[in-house]
């Protein structure tokens, strides 16, 4: 009985060493250069750097690319990123001495993302995205009295706006290049 047991014992060793021996353990993730576009702003490198942040969360290893095309797997050309946020109307509710603009903020962002594959460089696929967020939110704080009066613009409610517009559109991009990847 003790002889059984070993043999047993010893072929699943082996076969364990050999399954062990054989597990690639050196698979890298798939790479993904995000080239710079033709005409840069504030804006477009906003997208990049947001999308290739999404594209990590999905196990790809993403990169913005400065002028030099790095070996990769994929490219992406983002172009034509751009919006903007503005208020369209709003409010001024308060008293004699303090007040508060509440307006209604709309932020648009829009983008083409075209992804090419590494070695052909063929295009593979175009993603057109355009995202659009509305938010009604202080604009302005006023405070005073009877000589004095003093009014504060509040642009961070803008620009958080905006950044969750840019937010949204990096995420559908990378979801969207996630599906054309696994096809």
């Amino acid at each position: 009985m003790y002889g059984m047991r070993r043999t047993i014992l010893t072929a699943a060793v082996l076969l364990a060493a050999a399954t062990a021996h054989a597990i690639n353990t050196g698979m890298q993730p798939i790479r993904i250069a995000l080239l710079p576009p033709l005409e840069r702003s504030q804006v477009s490198d906003h997208v990049r750097d947001l999308l290739a942040g999404e594209l990590r969360k999905l196990g790809y290893d993403a990169f913005p690319t400065d002028n030099e095309r790095p070996r990769a797997d994929f490219y992406l050309d983002v172009a034509g990123a751009g919006g903007g946020s503005r208020p369209l109307g709003g409010i001024e509710v308060g008293g004699r001495n303090a007040a508060i603009d509440i307006g209604v903020i709309v932020s648009r962002v829009a983008a083409s993302v075209t992804l090419y594959d590494g070695r052909t460089l063929e295009r593979l696929q175009t993603i057109d995205l355009q995202k659009r967020n509305t938010a009604i939110a202080p604009t302005a704080v006023g405070i005073g009295g009877r000589s004095i009066w003093a009014s504060i613009a509040l642009p961070v409610v803008e620009w958080s706006q905006q950044r969750a517009a840019l937010r949204a559109v990096a995420r559908d991009a990378a979801r969207q290049i996630d599906q054309a990847l696994r096809r």
